[in-house]
């Protein structure tokens, strides 16, 4: 057993069991590879919009999402001939 003084008063002293190790050692370590993202070329098209056409059915067509089509004129009504923005992938 280990034997503990005070510094203050050495004639006091206590004993304790020895420490038990809480954690084992670690021997082996496994680390995960990290992915490397593919970088796409983006392209940007231009659309000349039809009669019935909408924003959905345009990204649709070019398979991109609604947010990546792009008006380049500030109406509120997406107009027929108007050129429209396409950003894919």
């Amino acid at each position: 057993m280990a034997t503990v003084y005070l510094t203050k008063n050495p004639s006091i002293s206590a004993s304790c069991p020895p420490l038990k190790i809480s954690q084992q050692e670690v021997t082996k370590a496994y680390f995960a590879k990290r992915k490397e993202e593919t970088q796409f070329k983006t392209i940007v098209k231009d659309h000349k919009t039809a009669a019935g056409e909408t924003l959905s059915k345009i990204a649709k067509k070019y398979k991109a999402e609604t947010t990546n089509v792009k008006r380049t004129k500030t109406t509120k009504y997406l107009q027929v001939g108007e050129i429209v923005k396409v950003t894919t992938k």
